[in-house]
């Protein structure tokens, strides 16, 4: 008696029949239809129609290959392809990672898979500049380090008038030499001037020695004064161990009429930026009302220029209709090319201006040589340390083809990539100065928040010849997590009393800030800015949605950046990938075929078949043969019409019902329906049944890696002989029954 297969159920002969030949090419059939369904299900069938990209993956004649280079439509060579096996592919990316990590700000990875990213966190924290200094009130805060103590008042018939901003009106005509003192003869320490180089300016053009002007006089220790004025072009001085006072002053020669406004102001020689700037002894802390997450490829230029110059001096915009110039680029790294494809000016060179993380101004990189390389245009430089942004400046209106300009990391460029860059931002509803933003789960954290940037002057209460002013804060805050010393504290109840400097002094016991200084210098203007961030006892969570979700990396080279900080993100590598594609495009594929094929198996353990039948009577009705004469029951049945008139069924509409009854030998009755078919519609009827062969089957509807065996992953099939071929050394074979 005949026994069966334990997986596919194929007919076993026992020695003592007759093999039939009917029931071994069934039993062949069944075979060659199981790895094909496998094979299709794995990858799509070879089209000569279709474009491939490397690494695409396709069924032919019952093999899986893999392209090894881009293939246009058409028949392939066989040196663009690979065989493989789906056993192959796992085993030799098994141990590889199917993801990967990486942090930082900005992050570049070369092997992206073109997938949405698994995890993208970046972290939001608020920055602060201090110009150089180790804390925020040393000198000043901002890049003016000259505070102005005056009131408005008149001296030999000049009237300064001081306004809000630190700025000074001089009007009048002097009776005599006069002077606005700001300091007079202190030490540079005590205003905020540690040693190194600076710049004066502020003076209105048009002053002189024998007019007026802004100076600094410097003394040393055997009181020989050297003096550096500016008449409006700025003086250059050096605070060293050498100078043991300063003084500085405006000053107005007797005879001289003036109406104009001093701006003082001493900054670093650093600061190229001469733009006028307000004293301020606390430099305000960023915080971010959202954030912005940037995917770009290889190329990081978009493309666009703008009209105009970039000075060379600040790196400010300016105005010159014969220059272009870029918006801020973020970069990653020091060594960059930009490439000029078919530019055809040997003349045009680019400058390279860089900027730090804060956005100050650091120098540029001139003439960056142009080198010919078979007839295109590149040039490679090295930006200035600790560059964050740079703007290009192209010394030529004629732009030539922008379309292909590069600009990537390196020293060679590579062959052209468009620019490719997606932005994806996502607004909080509150200000946040620490926390952080998940991109992917949606949802953005406050762990500290600010309390009050609040300026003391003139007053406060007063005992003993001191002066303070008492700060609430909240109970939560603690000293150690004061952000960067944010403001001069001491936490032992006791306050380090200076004649000169207010000290700020933290309670915790009484949640107080108090701002100590002596009486005087509170009557006379003195002032202090107490700011501070502190801990949330409970951080704060609010929902965000990111527009241009996913966000996805690009395939290869990818240049992510964030607005507001460190990101850690998690990607699909590139290898890995197009795996998972063929997985996931097949898993649960329900494919219609014309071809009878096995879907599943029936409550009996029969198999299941399907079969698509097309349906070109005038009229539905009447019988309709299958052709499947073995068929035992019919267990489900659906149609649909095509063409001009698009069809399929409706449980509301009694005109569209149609009764599918089963008359044996695969011989269908079909009733019922009220639209006729014609050139223009076709019929299409799906039916699922058993047949009265007993037999299994595997249920390929289940397409996971796991439940595939593995003499089907890893066969490999020789090519099917031309039938037309005759072998003639082959016995000739005689049928003796």
């Amino acid at each position: 008696m005949a026994t069966y297969t334990e997986n596919y159920s194929l007919t076993k002969p026992s020695y003592g029949e007759l093999a039939d030949v009917a029931v071994l090419n069934q039993n062949m059939d069944t075979v060659d239809g199981l790895i094909h369904s496998n094979r299709t299900m794995l990858a799509p069938a070879f089209s000569q129609t279709e474009n491939y990209a490397k690494d695409d993956i396709v069924e032919r004649e019952g093999n899986l290959y893999r392209f090894i280079v881009d293939h246009a439509a058409g028949n392939w060579d066989a040196t663009e392809v690979e065989q493989t096996t789906l056993g192959e592919e796992v085993s030799t990316k098994g141990g590889a990672d199917v993801t990967k990590t990486a942090s930082g700000n900005p992050i570049e990875i070369t092997d992206g898979a073109n997938a949405p990213l698994v995890k993208c966190v970046t972290a939001i924290q608020g920055n602060q500049d201090l110009h150089g200094y180790d804390k925020p009130w040393v000198g000043g805060a901002g890049k003016n380090k000259l505070e102005n103590p005056l009131t408005s008042q008149t001296i030999n018939y000049v009237a300064y008038t001081v306004n809000d901003n630190g700025s000074v009106l001089a009007n009048g005509t002097a009776s005599a030499t006069s002077n606005l003192v700001f300091f007079e003869n202190v030490t540079p320490a005590s205003i905020g001037l540690a040693n190194g180089t600076y710049i004066l300016s502020g003076c209105p053009s048009g002053g002189g020695s024998q007019k007026y002007g802004l100076r600094v006089t410097l003394y040393d220790s055997e009181n020989n004064a050297t003096r550096y004025t500016d008449y409006g072009s700025g003086a250059t001085f050096t605070i060293d161990a050498t100078v043991a006072l300063i003084r500085i002053n405006i000053f107005v020669v007797e005879g001289i009429t003036i109406n104009a406004t001093f701006y003082p102001m001493i900054r670093p020689s650093t600061v190229q930026d001469a733009t006028y700037e307000p004293y301020s002894n606390i430099c305000p802390i960023t915080a971010y009302t959202e954030g912005e997450i940037d995917v770009r490829g290889k190329n990081l230029f978009d493309g666009v220029w703008e009209v105009g110059n970039i000075d060379e001096s600040t790196g400010e915009d300016s105005a010159n209709q014969y220059i272009r110039r870029t918006a801020p680029i973020i970069i990653n790294g020091t060594s960059y090319v930009i490439s000029n494809y078919n530019y055809g000016d040997t003349n045009n060179a680019f400058s390279a201006f860089c900027y730090d993380v804060n956005g100050a101004y650091l120098g540029f990189v001139r003439s960056i040589v142009i080198k010919v390389e078979n007839g295109n245009y590149f040039g490679s430089f090295t930006l200035i340390q600790n560059s964050h942004t740079i703007r290009l400046r192209q010394s030529s209106s004629t732009l030539g083809n922008n379309s292909h300009q590069q600009l990537e990391s390196g020293t060679v460029p590579t062959d052209y990539e468009e620019y490719k860059g997606v932005k994806h931002t996502a607004t909080f509803s509150q200000s946040i100065y620490q926390g952080n933003a998940d991109f992917i789960g949606g949802v953005a954290t406050c762990n500290k928040i600010f309390v009050e940037l609040k300026t003391l002057s003139y007053g406060g209460t007063s005992a003993g010849g001191l002066a303070w002013v008492d700060i609430t804060v909240p109970a939560s805050t603690k000293l150690s997590d004061i952000l960067s010393d944010r403001v001069d504290i001491t936490d032992d109840g006791t306050a380090a009393w200076q004649s000169t400097t207010p000290i700020i002094q933290y309670n915790s016991s009484l949640n107080r800030l108090r701002v100590y200084g002596s009486q005087a210098l509170f009557t006379t203007g003195v002032y202090a800015d107490a700011q501070m961030v502190y801990p949330l006892s409970t951080p704060t969570t609010e929902t965000i949605t990111p527009t241009n979700l996913p966000i996805k990396s690009l395939f290869g080279y990818n240049h992510i950046e964030s607005s507001t900080g460190d990101m850690e993100v998690e990607y699909i590598t590139e290898e890995f990938q197009p795996i998972i594609d063929l997985i996931e495009a097949n898993s649960g594929k329900h494919v219609y075929s014309t071809n009878e094929q096995v879907v599943g198996t029936w409550t009996d353990g029969s198999t299941i078949y399907e079969k698509t039948i097309m349906h070109n009577n005038t009229t539905w009705g009447g019988t309709l043969d299958t052709g499947i004469s073995d068929m035992k029951d019919l267990i489900y049945a659906e149609w649909c019409m095509t063409g001009d008139l698009n069809v399929v069924p409706s449980v509301t509409n009694t005109g569209s019902f149609i009764r599918c009854q089963h008359n044996g030998n695969g011989i269908l009755s079909l009733q019922g329906g009220s639209f006729d078919a014609d050139p223009g519609r076709t019929w299409y009827l799906t039916i699922r049944y058993t047949k009265s062969t007993p037999t299994r089957s595997l249920n390929l509807t289940k397409t996971a890696v796991e439940e595939i065996p593995d003499e089907i992953k890893n066969a490999e099939y020789e090519e099917k002989p031309d039938v037309n071929e005759a072998d003639d050394d082959a016995p000739t074979e005689v049928d003796e029954r």
